[in-house]
Order: C-alpha cells, then structure tokens, then sequence
C-alpha cells in the first residue's frame, strides 16, 4: 500500500513526468498493436509496397528485422516510469558530450598561442605616426 500512496503523491507533484510516462506508454501499446502483425492493419492496397527511409536506406514494411526492432523499442517503452529512463539517459549523453567537447575546445584555445604579427619587425625602422 506503500508504493501506492508514494505514486498517488508523485502524479500531482510531477504533472509532466505522469502524463509524458503514459503518452510514452499508451503509444508503445499501439505500436505493439500495428507491429505484431502489420499485414493486417488497415486495407491492402493493390500494387503498393509501402516503404519507409531509415538513416536513408529504404525499408519495405514487410521487412521483418524492422518488424523485431519496432517490436522491442515499443516493448521497452511500454512500462510507465521505466520508459523515462531512454529519454533521460539520452538526453543526458547530450548533455554530457557537449561540456566534453566545449571543455576540449576551451583548452585548444587557451594553449594556443596567438604571435603579434608584427613581433619579428625592428620598431626603430618603423614609421612614426605623428
């Protein structure tokens, strides 16, 4: 009963975490439902094969490495709470990489010695600007 009173508290307190882990979760349901037998969704249409463009390669529906994939990214989204974890981790690479790479960035930078393109020019032959 414990868990449930620490839930019944959260759903208020975190509006936005509740209803993104459900949507997250009613979608993998339907995901689920389209995936585990695409052939059977809708009508069929005479003479077309539907394609899909992944990381662009062209991907018939009927592929069934696809189909598994779909099936087992949609199953790991279907538990609410544990499907906020993708997100967050990957969001979080994001956020991690960035500082990495500005961190590398800033060093180059800073080790980087900038001559004075003028510092080899004897100043005594110099033009005098009055």
């Amino acid at each position: 009963m414990v868990p449930l009173r620490r839930l019944a508290r959260l759903i208020p307190a975190a509006p936005v975490l509740s209803l993104g882990s459900l949507h997250l979760s009613f979608m993998a349901a339907i995901g689920i439902w389209l995936w585990s037998d695409p052939t059977k969704f809708g009508k069929t249409i005479d003479h077309c094969t539907p394609i899909l463009a992944v990381f662009g390669v062209s991907t018939s529906f009927n592929s069934t490495p696809l189909r598994m994939f779909s099936l087992t990214m949609y199953t790991l989204l279907l538990i609410p709470g544990l499907n906020l974890l993708a997100p967050f981790a990957f969001f979080l690479f994001l956020h991690i990489s960035y500082n990495y790479v500005h961190m590398k960035i800033s060093k180059v930078l800073q080790s980087k010695t900038w001559e004075d393109p003028e510092a080899g020019v004897d100043t005594s032959t110099r033009a005098k600007s009055g």
